[in-house]
Parts: structure tokens; C-alpha cells; sequence
């Protein structure tokens, strides 16, 4: 360490070429199928960036899945679409879940009647300051939107890593940084990298 400092110094010369360093990359996932989305997103980092961002296309997942008339069919379609599996594993992460465990639900109720139930059932039992966590976290449905959502951010991280990027910074469409707030993380994220 530097005297007086809490920071390392910097590394002894070893005769080995130090690694290229590669800037920190700016990307903000949006549909193609939202082009105001998709603009109003570009058009807002370009007025704070410059050129300095790109826009990667998002995994559309709706689109993949299709229009069948059933959950099993469109997670099947989604998951040939994108090249991904989706866990099934959970106790209860579907509707038929829900009707397989609670015999007490009429059968002549909707999906959504029925998950509801679920949700107002587990509600009663608990403390109502953990059941709407526990809700929330453990027993919601996955939506086609958060499978979509989950593979683009892992589509921006492979791409990173293949091209050796040691920092980036991921946005979504929706964000909308301050010209004050994107330049201090972005020094964030430069001392971050010097470690």
C-alpha cells in the first residue's frame, strides 16, 4: 500500500504485458417490438452519452411463446424459440399446482380466480407482515415478461464477457438517469475496475 493510504499501490513491473483494459460499456435492453420505448430510451443516453451507449435488442418472450391456448403449450414454444428451460421444480408455481393442492377450490373458477384464492388462502394463514413477502418472493407466477427480461440481462453478460469487457452497465428502457447521476456511476464503476 501507498503510505497513508487505504488504497493497494500499484502492481511491481513483472516483464508481463499488463491486460488490454477495455472501457465501460453503457447498454439498455428494449423490444424492437416498442420502438417508442426503444427511442425515448435512445434518444435520453444520447443526450447524456453521446455515442458512448448501445441498445441491445431484449429477448422477447411473449413473441416466442406464441399465441397457443395453453400455459404448457407457450412455455414449450418459448423454450424452443429462446434455446433456455424454464424450472419447474418449484411446490407450487402453477395454477395446476394451486388446484392439485387445494381440492376445497371450485373447479368451475378461472386461472386467475384460482390463483387468487391461493394467494388470499396462504394470506390468512400468515402474519400479514410476512405474507405479502412471502407471496411476492416464493409463490407469484413467472411471467413471460420476466423470462424475457432474465435472458436479456444473461444475453448482455455473455456478450461482455466473450468480447473481455471487465465492467458494464446495464439499463433497461425504462430508466431514465439524471446528467448527474449516470457520470457519478460511471466513476463508480471506473474505481470499482481499479480496485
Amino acid at each position: 500500500r501507498s503510505p497513508g493510504s487505504s488504497r493497494p499501490g500499484p502492481m511491481p513491473d513483472c516483464g508481463m504485458p499488463a491486460p488490454p483494459r477495455s472501457p465501460i460499456r453503457v447498454t439498455a435492453i428494449s423490444l424492437r417490438r416498442r420502438p417508442d420505448r426503444w427511442r425515448a430510451c435512445e434518444d435520453h443516453l444520447r443526450g447524456l452519452l453521446g455515442d458512448g451507449f448501445d441498445m441491445f435488442e431484449g429477448t422477447d418472450a411473449k413473441a416466442a411463446a406464441g399465441d397457443d391456448s395453453t400455459a404448457v403449450d407457450r412455455v414449450a414454444a418459448l423454450e424452443a424459440a429462446t434455446g433456455c428451460t424454464v424450472y419447474r421444480g418449484w411446490p407450487i408455481t402453477e395454477v395446476r399446482d394451486v388446484r392439485r393442492c387445494y381440492t376445497s377450490l371450485s373447479p368451475q373458477l378461472s386461472d386467475a380466480e384460482a390463483w387468487m384464492s391461493y394467494e388470499r388462502k396462504v394470506a390468512a394463514e400468515w402474519r400479514s407482515d410476512r405474507s405479502r413477502l412471502y407471496l411476492d418472493f416464493f409463490l407469484r407466477h413467472l411471467t413471460l415478461g420476466d423470462v424475457g427480461a432474465a435472458l436479456s440481462h444473461l444475453r448482455v453478460a455473455e456478450r461482455g464477457h466473450a468480447e473481455g469487457l471487465s465492467l458494464q452497465v446495464v439499463f433497461e428502457d425504462d430508466v431514465r438517469p439524471s446528467a448527474e447521476a449516470l457520470p457519478a456511476l460511471l466513476r463508480q464503476g471506473e474505481l470499482l475496475r481499479e480496485g
